[in-house]
């Protein structure tokens, strides 16, 4: 990501920061109670939280399907900020008859909810990342198995041969994506029948159609176990 665009929201928080000190130290806000510096002193921490998480949102080495769904995290963490600056700004204007307890229970309830609220985020966008991986894992034999099908019809320069090629590519594309420890026994006999079919697909029909049989064979027997490990 450009270093530029993770300035640019840097410098909106900076002015945010340097806004409300602007405004508590020059207005002519009582200071006679706690209640401001308490409310005061919790905006500043909600405007870095909110940074933080921006950070850690968006900015992380991640893919971009990931940082995606960080923006629950982030609408938590601003939605905390935004109400803790009104409540701020509430504070300063009354401050001196809104006690200091209520003020302080306000300010810990609104950062014990954003915590929340960011901690769920978080665990659900872990539980995303984590399946997809998962499912990543679990298709990538299939995808192995259709591009060793593509490099094999490529390679073949039998005409007798191609159409059988062709079924067999077929198969494949069609058949379920989703693998399983289950099927390690049948997906690594199809692995390597397709290894003897690239080495044999130009040695002679008879040899290279025994193969594809065998191979569609197989495919089918994956995709019945396939059917039945899913009831």
């Amino acid at each position: 990501m450009n270093k530029s665009f993770k300035i640019y929201p840097l410098i909106v928080f900076v002015a945010i920061l340097a806004a409300i000190n602007v405004i508590y130290y020059l207005a002519p806000i009582p200071k006679v109670t706690a209640s401001p510096w308490i409310a005061y002193g919790f905006t500043m921490f909600s405007v870095l939280f909110t940074c933080g998480v921006l950070y850690f949102s968006f900015f992380k080495n991640e893919p971009v399907k990931s940082k995606a769904y960080g923006f629950p995290l982030f609408r938590c963490a601003q939605i905390y900020m935004i109400f803790q600056v009104i409540f701020f700004a509430v504070v300063c204007i009354f401050s001196t008859t809104i006690p200091e307890w209520i003020t302080l229970i306000v300010c810990i309830l609104a950062l014990i909810f954003a915590l929340i609220g960011v901690l769920s985020a978080e665990t659900a966008r872990t539980i995303i990342n984590n399946q997809e991986q998962r499912d990543a894992v679990a298709t990538a034999q299939n995808t192995y198995f259709r591009l060793d099908a593509a490099a094999i019809l490529n390679k073949c320069t039998d005409p007798a041969v191609r159409p059988e090629l062709e079924k067999l590519a077929d198969d494949i594309r069609y058949s379920d994506p989703v693998s399983t420890p289950a099927l390690n026994d049948v997906e690594s006999y199809i692995y390597n029948q397709m290894r003897v079919l690239d080495a044999q697909v130009n040695a002679g029909s008879e040899t290279a159609l025994t193969l594809i049989a065998d191979i569609r064979r197989a495919i089918a027997d994956r995709n019945q176990r396939c059917k039945m490990l899913k009831r």
